[in-house]
């Protein structure tokens, strides 16, 4: 049976982004794709994102490439991560900037968007400073 799962819908019938326990398979209206082992934060000291923007114009090129495939024109794209909460708040990141840069959405649309589909909370990025923790709780402010 396949796993039932909540996400969130960011280009009506096409983009969207889920939370999932294993890894799914693709099917032939639904392509998923995940970037939890593509795109590895390099944490200074207990830090893990957000990612850089390196990895951000290669996520947003991926993306775009995926959009504008012919072979997944007619298929819904789904943007899957672990429950591993750093590697979902990086992956919630990726789409939400994504959505502000290319869909001109305002950060919290973006945001509203992510948590719409999802009733759990996202684990707050950790900044350092001078080797002093400091957390910031996860919000669209990123995006700004």
């Amino acid at each position: 049976m396949a796993e039932e799962y909540e996400q969130a819908e960011f280009i009506k019938d096409r983009l969207y982004f889920a939370t999932l326990r294993v890894k799914p398979k693709n099917t032939a209206n639904t392509h998923f794709f995940s970037t939890d082992e593509e795109f590895i934060y390099e944490s200074f000291y207990a830090d893990f994102g957000p990612l850089n923007l390196a990895m951000l114009y290669k996520y947003c090129c991926k993306l775009n490439k995926k959009l504008k495939s012919f072979t997944m024109s007619k298929k819904k794209l789904v943007h899957y991560t672990s429950y591993d909460q750093k590697k979902r708040a990086n992956a919630a990141f990726l789409i939400t900037a994504y959505c502000v840069i290319y869909l001109k959405r305002s950060p919290d649309e973006a945001y509203r968007t992510l948590i719409s589909g999802n009733n759990t909370a996202y684990l707050p990025f950790r900044y350092t400073h001078k080797h002093v923790p400091v957390t910031a709780p996860w919000q669209h402010s990123l995006l700004c």
